[in-house]
């Protein structure tokens, strides 16, 4: 399976403390796939490291949405790779 991100996510899953996703088996491939390209990034996983990445995803969105000052990077993630997006419910912690 192909997933393709953008610079700007790929700096937000390898980059961002905030997040847990580099620690999915597809963050561990986007960190070796972005030295070969400085734009968009193309990983192939297979369906179970897939799998993860998206519950990964989806945690992070429900979880951690609410308190990033910037949260457009998983925002957008969450919105094109995630099927129920709509139905999910961010907690707020306000």
């Amino acid at each position: 399976m192909k997933i393709i991100f953008s610079r700007a996510e790929r700096e937000y899953i390898v980059d961002n403390s905030e997040t847990d996703l580099m620690l999915t088996g597809v963050g561990m491939e986007l960190i070796d796939a972005s030295e070969k390209s400085p734009d968009e990034v193309q990983v192939d996983a297979s369906e179970k490291d897939y799998e993860e990445f998206l519950n990964s995803l989806r945690d992070d969105y429900i979880w951690k949405v609410q308190r990033l000052p910037d949260p457009a990077h998983l925002t957008g993630l969450a919105r094109r790779l995630l099927p129920e997006f709509r139905s999910l419910t961010p907690m707020n912690f306000g």
